[in-house]
């Protein structure tokens, strides 16, 4: 996966969100902010696709809190 390019189906079309990682460990944006050390409007702007590319300490405090690899984190891009 390459950060700052759009989804082209496939199997990236597949992979979790950082939305839907979070919500599947029943935490809110409030709370994977305190286990991550990353601001909930970082968060936030990840979700939304407004970040386009998030620095890799970021992404890596993020999967760490959800207890993933960085490269599972699927980040939407708003176009």
């Amino acid at each position: 996966m390459i950060l700052g390019e759009p989804p082209t189906g496939g199997l990236f079309a597949l992979m979790p969100t950082l939305k839907n990682l979070r919500e599947s460990e029943f935490m809110s944006q409030r709370d994977l902010a305190t286990a991550s050390g990353v601001s909930k409007a970082t968060i936030a702007a990840l979700e939304l696709g407004q970040r386009r590319r998030p620095q890799w300490r970021t992404l890596r405090a993020l999967a760490k809190a959800l207890r993933v690899h960085p490269r599972e984190i699927q980040i939407p891009i708003k176009n």
